[in-house]
């Protein structure tokens, strides 16, 4: 792979050590209640890889999961050490859950209201893993992010069907981008200096060095083939799918704590699936499908919390829960629970 598809720029080990400590500061740092100890072990890495030496703690179980590459929400454990999933082979895992037969008798129901939410999440977590604001150029998350798309449009109506044709007329298509490795190797080194730099002075200064180090893990955002006049998106203050429908209704684009809020009050509101309402409907899973939906809202969930794929804000938290607890909810119906 090169550094366009998400690998640290060059084929050596110190461009791969640093482009991982990096990742590994932006999980640990953009955390606020990460522990001291964590703190100094990822900033000594950081400044080990600048110097081209390999980690110090390189033994660990967790491994470095790279947002341009691997799935954030599993992890693939052999004995005690674990194994990042790359995003590919979490779309195959994905589809043959999909693709898989019910075994269980009692479907996992869920109201039609709570099928809409799922589905707006999916549509999310899509743009999040596509070519964009929040992903960078790579195309690695593309099959994942239609998987995502796939079972939104069959929440929003059983009988529908999605295929990568409707992907390409619907969605943002990046288009070809110039990369120049070097530049981007550049970038990152400047931006882990600085977050030392920050680390050992003022503390005012830390913040603003961390969304300089993400940005450079994310590396370059690619030009899209949208509609005219698409609102420009802000990944950690934006909800990224309805950037084109804002433009369209000469609308500001929605918030992510907006639509959190939303959300929730829509939940609230919501009846329980022993009650009928006029023109309302229940869904019904079949256990695969709902597990299916459980590790996309999951991904997503992890997307939108403080690190190296969203950065060290703090504005996807709310809509992060909102995933996590219809996800805890998917399961909590299924032979898992």
């Amino acid at each position: 792979m090169n550094s366009y598809e998400g690998e640290p720029a060059g084929d050596d080990g110190a461009d791969r050590w640093l482009r991982n400590a990096a990742i590994s500061a932006l999980d640990v740092l953009a955390v606020p209640d990460s522990s001291g100890e964590a703190r100094t072990a990822v900033l000594a890495d950081l400044d080990r890889a600048l110097s081209g030496l390999p980690p110090a703690t390189g033994h660990r179980a967790e491994p470095v999961l790279d947002p341009a590459l691997h799935s954030l929400g599993a992890i693939d454990y052999l004995g005690t050490r674990g194994r990042p999933i790359p995003l590919e082979q979490r779309a195959l895992d994905i589809r043959a859950m999909l693709e898989a037969k019910s075994q269980v008798r009692d479907p996992v129901v869920i109201t039609s209201m709570r099928g809409i939410i799922i589905a707006d999440l999916l549509k999310e977590l899509a743009s999040r893993l596509a070519a964009g604001e929040a992903f960078g150029i790579g195309d690695a998350g593309k099959n994942l992010a239609i998987a995502a798309r796939d079972i939104a449009a069959w929440l929003y109506d059983s009988q529908s069907g999605y295929t990568e044709m409707d992907w390409a007329k619907r969605s943002p298509m990046p288009l070809p981008t110039e990369v120049d490795p070097v530049a981007i190797a550049r970038q990152l080194r400047e931006a882990a200096s600085a977050v030392l730099q920050a680390h050992s002075g003022d503390s005012r200064d830390r913040g603003d060095a961390l969304v300089v180090l993400h940005q450079a893990v994310r590396g370059p955002i690619p030009e899209l083939e949208v509609r005219p006049d698409r609102v420009p998106g802000d990944p950690s203050h934006h909800l990224l799918w309805a950037l084109e429908s804002a433009a369209i209704g000469k609308e500001p684009p929605t918030t992510l704590l907006e639509e959190a809020e939303h959300s929730r009050r829509s939940l609230a509101g919501d009846r329980d699936v022993r009650e009928r309402r006029d023109d309302d409907y229940n869904i019904d899973f079949g256990e695969p499908r709902a597990m299916a939906c459980v590790a996309l809202l999951t991904e997503l969930s992890c997307r939108l919390r403080p690190g190296a794929a969203f950065g060290p804000g703090r504005e996807g938290i709310p809509l992060a829960m909102v995933a996590e607890e219809l996800a805890q909810n998917l399961l909590s119906q299924t032979v898992l629970s």
